[in-house]
């Protein structure tokens, strides 16, 4: 994992490792690398279209909702 150090969570740099378990959420990540490739590249995935991804999400939550019986305001 390589982590962005232009992120105001990585700051002061007294304690990094302390502020990389702590105080770093998912938005101080630049890249990862697995077996050698890139799985995030510039904060993105690489093998993963999110679009579609959140897209079936949605669809898969109402139709759950719908399933169950709950009324949502979508």
């Amino acid at each position: 994992m390589i982590h962005r150090r232009d992120r105001p969570e990585l700051w002061p740099l007294l304690f990094p490792v302390r502020n990389l378990v702590f105080g770093c959420g998912g938005a101080t990540i630049d890249a990862v690398l697995v077996q050698g490739r890139y799985v995030v590249r510039n904060g993105r995935l690489t093998n993963v279209d999110l679009e579609d991804l959140l897209a079936e999400a949605q669809e898969a939550a109402l139709a759950l909702a719908h399933r169950i019986g709950l009324v949502t305001p979508l």
